[in-house]
């Protein structure tokens, strides 16, 4: 581990003697009421760097190209994200090498309806970025596009999610950086080309030429899920590479906002990524997003099982939308017990969080180098059933040590099918089969052959509850 990290370290300060520590950054605006508008831009930086300026210069302007105003966007030392509920100045978590977050806020007024676009850019870019010609020529240019309306409340879409830093070589990985509106507005999201400023297009600058996506194995290319925006790479080299996706904002059928995240990946020799090893037990929606479901006015939990082998303690931490809420959804984690722990999210959605459309959560699993991301669905629906039927089933697991004869006791809601799956804590799938049960008490005798060792078995029961517990077969 010690020289790990002193070749992480060299590797990172060498790379960046003569180039900028900017690492990338975002540009939010949002409608605080008619005609003000608050101005957000998130900067990150290693920690390598000068001292943070204290003042970012942002432009405003209009939909024929001209200048509006200039505006000083102050560093705001009490300054926390929205959603990330990091403090100004804080370092990325569970990352080897500390990356810096800064946050400039401004107040915009206006009284003129129409298209506007807030800009900022700074030179220059990392030399060490490998998927730019010339990398540190091209400087950084950032920007938003945003509707002033006086009437309606338009707020730009914003990034649920911190971004990730490291990743391994030659690994599937996810990142998802979860855009989300407050207006409910419809929502594209897609990679994109990073920017530099331009004298041609200042509002928005222009793509930098040459950029290449950066590079994968043959089936890992890096790409973007359009359903849930999980970006998705294997990568095949090491180095430094930038990235760029844009979130576009649509009502009625018309754009109306637009947000990017310029940032930079740091990809590292392989090693281990946390995993969630019955992440397969949940079923999925026609998309193919895995999902649970939720009744308004009835606790809801969901338990799943993190592994990491190359660390003592996992991290963990969850983003979306049900944390933001006034009746929010809460997460916590188990203590590690052979390199694996528990993770579980719980909620009690009332009648006013019930809605056709599912609620995004992205479940963060980091250990100390690398991180993954999984993004499932909670759908909540309106409480149907009767009171006598509202307390949500559960299941034990006895004997348990088993020498191959085990009993699961289930206690479910309503009558229909239970999948039932056991998972070895390298998560791979060792069992699988479907049981129908009655609402009330059920006994289901199980007879597996299995190796000696830990396993995960995972009951997703009729209502799509589904719970998971550790049994050892000795």
């Amino acid at each position: 581990m010690k020289r790990f990290t002193i070749l992480l370290f060299t590797f990172l300060f060498c790379s960046n003697i003569n180039a900028t520590h900017l690492m990338g950054g975002e540009l939010i605006v949002q409608n605080d009421q008619p005609g003000d508008y608050d101005i957000l831009l998130t900067l990150y930086r290693d920690t390598l760097g000068i001292p943070m300026q204290t003042t970012q210069n942002i432009e405003i302007y209009n939909s024929s190209g001209s200048v509006v105003t200039t505006i000083a966007c102050n560093l705001d030392p009490n300054a926390f994200h929205p959603v990330f509920g990091l403090q100004n100045g804080s370092v990325l978590p569970f990352f080897p090498y500390g990356v810096e977050v800064y946050f400039f806020t401004a107040s915009f007024q206006c009284a003129i309806p129409g298209e506007y676009t807030a800009s900022w850019d700074n030179c220059c870019r990392n030399a060490a970025i490998i998927n730019l010609p010339n990398a540190s020529s091209a400087d950084m240019q950032l920007f938003t596009d945003f509707t002033v309306d006086l009437i309606d409340s338009y707020s730009t879409p914003f990034f649920m999610v911190s971004p990730v830093v490291f990743l391994p070589m030659n690994t599937p990985w996810q990142y998802n950086p979860l855009p989300f509106d407050n207006d409910g507005d419809s929502l594209v999201w897609s990679l994109d080309f990073p920017h530099e400023s331009s004298t041609s297009n200042p509002s928005h600058g222009t793509p930098i030429a040459g950029y290449s996506n950066p590079p994968s194995v043959a089936g890992g290319q890096f790409s973007i899920n359009p359903i849930t925006g999980t970006i998705s790479w294997t990568a095949s080299t090491i180095g430094n590479f930038v990235y760029t996706v844009t979130c576009e904002e649509f009502r009625n059928g018309n754009k109306v906002g637009e947000i990017r995240r310029d940032m930079q990946f740091i990809v590292l020799p392989s090693g281990p990524v946390p995993q969630l090893i019955d992440i397969g037990s949940l079923p999925l929606n026609a998309d193919g997003v895995p999902y649970v479901n939720a009744i308004a006015g009835d606790p809801f939990s969901l338990n799943l099982f993190a592994l990491d082998s190359s660390v003592s303690s996992i991290g963990f931490h969850a983003f979306g939308e049900p944390f933001d809420l006034s009746n929010p959804m809460t997460y916590t984690q188990g203590s590690m017990d052979n390199f694996q722990t528990k993770v579980s999210l719980m909620w009690s959605p009332s009648i006013n969080e019930a809605r056709p459309d599912p609620y995004a959560v992205v479940l963060r699993l980091m250990n100390g180098t690398f991180s993954m991301d999984y993004t499932i669905y909670v759908y909540v629906s309106e409480n149907t059933t009767s009171t006598e039927s509202t307390s949500k089933g559960k299941f034990k697991i006895y004997p348990n040590p088993s020498r191959g004869i085990t009993n699961v006791m289930i206690s479910s809601t309503s009558s229909g099918p239970v999948h039932l799956d056991i998972f070895s804590f390298e998560g791979k799938k060792v069992y699988h089969d479907k049981y129908h049960v009655k609402k009330g008490a059920n006994e289901i005798p199980l007879f597996f052959t299995l190796q000696k060792g830990n396993y995960i078995m995972s009951l997703r029961l009729p209502d799509s509850t589904t719970y998971s517990e550790i049994f050892t077969v000795e």
